[in-house]
């Protein structure tokens, strides 16, 4: 699981195999967020035909939908 999430762009800094099967919550909470937020923006992509999406559009998409003046 660490070494696919490190494949495909994940930052998994201080994260080992060993830490999953040692049931340390804290560690597998951020590897599962960040395997949303890779799924998130993998599917925006794809909705957008291919167009890349930043963490600055979706930081402007959520300030715009809230009202958050810039």
């Amino acid at each position: 699981m660490v070494e696919v999430a490190g494949k495909i762009g994940i930052k998994t800094v201080n994260l080992g195999g060993k830490d999953i099967c040692d049931g340390n919550k804290k560690l597998i909470l951020g590897l599962v967020w960040q395997l949303m937020r890779f799924d998130t923006i993998s599917l925006l992509e794809r909705l957008g035909g291919g167009q890349k999406v930043s963490d600055a559009d979706l930081i402007k998409w959520a300030n715009d939908k809230v009202g958050v003046a810039e």
